[in-house]
């Protein structure tokens, strides 16, 4: 298995942020039941931003299956102990590979690594704030997904093989509008639903049921899970913005604030002559070194 234990520190402070729970720590309230609304294949609409519950964590890595993403806040001694800080300096050299669907311009100058998780609802949350920020900065962001299913989630393996699965068949456009519709979903990804997602989207449920349980594309997936243990990934939803770590359902104007400030760093290191297409290789070429996968597979 490719997962590690992962720290058992309390994320800092700054990226302790979740989407508001009901009773400020419980967990989120039951969503209503039924078929999920697939007739759109458009992104999430933009919810306004909710409250983030001090104490809250985003989903974590090491949780055991069917546990729950929110997490109560800690009490005693336990809750002013100093947590450890992420440098917020740090500039990680993720790769991005052909085998990561793109959103965005190939010459965009911020790009924005996503390690994501279909069930997670605070990954949903991202996934909306992911597409304001497209919409606001259109020829200057691209999004990258990387796989992150967790274990805790009993559906998220099924609805990465079958994004994965959309994308072999109809490229990077065929993955995002599986990535809209099972965000769309949520919180009801089980087969039923996945049924209709996949039939919506040209795929034969036959076909596909039977990739997915054969896992088809359970490389490329392990893949991303093994480079989210190389890069210190602790929850989902985590992104790198120019290599920039950001862990977190972060609200819109703190991810908007990371983005400016990389897009006006990006736009100077254009003036020296860096075509826009090389700006995220020149920036994170000295960037912090993610160590090689030790099972000999890429990236």
């Amino acid at each position: 298995m490719l997962h590690r234990s992962c720290r058992s520190a309390i994320l800092a402070a700054d990226v302790l942020l979740s989407l508001s729970c009901a009773g400020g720590g419980a967990a989120p309230a039951a969503q209503p039941s039924g078929p999920p609304a697939i007739a759109s294949i458009s992104p999430p609409a933009p919810s306004a931003p909710a409250p983030f519950a001090p104490g809250l964590t985003p989903c974590p890595k090491d949780a055991p299956p069917g546990a729950s993403c929110a997490a109560p806040p800690k009490t005693g001694a336990a809750a002013t102990a100093p947590a450890p800080a992420e440098d917020d300096h740090a500039v990680w050299d993720v790769p991005v590979t052909a085998d990561d669907p793109v959103r965005g311009p190939a010459d965009a100058i911020v790009t924005v690594v996503v390690f994501s998780d279909f069930e997670c609802p605070f990954c949903k949350h991202e996934a909306e704030t992911l597409a304001r920020l497209r919409t606001d900065y259109a020829t200057d962001v691209r999004v990258v997904w990387k796989d992150c299913p967790l274990p805790m989630h009993e559906h998220a393996m099924d609805a990465a093989e079958l994004a994965r699965a959309a994308r072999a068949h109809a490229g990077d456009d065929g993955f995002w509008r599986a990535h809209d519709l099972l965000y769309a979903a949520q919180p009801d990804l089980g087969e039923s639903s996945l049924h209709k997602i996949a039939s919506a989207l040209g795929l034969s449920w036959s076909s596909t049921r039977a990739e997915m349980k054969a896992a088809r594309y359970g490389v490329v997936i392990q893949n991303g899970l093994a480079l989210s243990d190389r890069v210190d990934i602790e929850a989902t939803p985590t992104v790198f913005v120019n290599g920039k770590k950001s862990v977190g359902a972060q609200p819109y104007e703190t991810l908007r604030a990371l983005v400016d400030t990389e897009r006006e760093s990006a736009l100077r290191i254009v003036g020296t002559g860096i075509a826009r297409s090389n700006v995220y290789p020149h920036i994170v070429a000295n960037g912090k070194e993610v160590p090689a996968a030790t099972d000999g597979k890429t990236p």
